[in-house]
């Protein structure tokens, strides 16, 4: 599984659909919405999690990458 991650990161295509993903769950920004669709909103936030920390253990160089292609996409 470790590999399979280092492969996807390794491609820039696949960073972009890695960051979309990141940002579809909710990771950069609170979840809290004063109702019962908080617990829906954690959930995801918690894959969101996961797949973050995946990252960062395991291709942190290519996270960075990621992050850093994102601010330039932005501009």
């Amino acid at each position: 599984e470790i590999n399979d991650w280092k492969w996807l990161m390794s491609n820039p295509r696949a960073r972009r659909l890695v960051w979309r993903l990141l940002e579809r769950t909710g990771i950069y920004r609170s979840s809290m919405t004063g109702n019962s669709f908080t617990f829906f909103k954690e959930g995801e936030r918690n894959v969101g999690l996961f797949i973050q920390a995946t990252l960062v253990e395991h291709c942190p160089e290519d996270y960075a990458k990621m992050l850093t292609e994102q601010k330039d996409y932005v501009k």
